[in-house]
């Protein structure tokens, strides 16, 4: 009996082992690409991961758009995770790098205000998503600049600890800036 007890608990360890090193992977993989904004998308009412998956594409095909044109084969760099909430639905956190000094369009690039932007192609991207200024309690919180990378993507993967390993969307993590459909 005690070695039965023994493998249990040598099993449970080597479970969280695995999960822990996992989670070091995607956090390395994530790190020393600059993040600089880390954002965070609400939806009006509780929706099912799909459907938050559809949007969220959406939401990444208009930004590209917005912010480097139709023609253009440049992206963003940005991941994006998509996260349970408390209740029930779902919400986004997006790492994302500057796209600014990737502009060609100087007079654009003089004018460009990443956070507006990003507000617009979020309301325009479906009838689902919730508006910013209600969605988040104090206006701002919602786009923040990133001072320590590490413990904003920790905090981003945190789903992962409970298993939810499919929280980084691997199709919105774009980490060269280029388009590729």
């Amino acid at each position: 009996m005690a070695k039965l007890l023994n493998f249990k608990v040598n099993e449970s360890s080597y479970e969280e082992l695995k999960r822990q090193s996992l989670i070091d992977a995607y956090a390395n993989f994530l790190k020393g690409y600059g993040w600089n904004y880390f954002i965070t998308l609400n939806f009006r009412r509780n929706i099912k991961e799909e459907r938050a998956q559809e949007i969220a594409e959406k939401f990444v095909k208009k930004l590209n758009i917005e912010v480097f044109g139709k023609r253009s084969k440049k992206a963003v760099k940005l991941a994006v995770s998509i996260e349970k909430n408390m209740v029930s639905g779902y919400h986004l956190h997006v790492l994302a790098v500057d796209p600014s000094p990737r502009i060609g369009n100087k007079d654009k690039q003089y004018d460009f205000d990443f956070c507006d932007v990003v507000r617009k192609c979020w309301q325009d991207a479906d009838a689902s998503t919730a508006l910013i200024n209600l969605s988040s309690p104090d206006r701002h919180s919602w786009f923040q600049v990133i001072e320590n990378e590490n413990n904003v993507i920790r905090y981003v993967l945190k789903e992962m600890k409970q298993g939810r390993y499919e929280c980084l969307q691997a199709n919105l993590v774009n980490l060269e800036g280029r388009r590729w459909r």
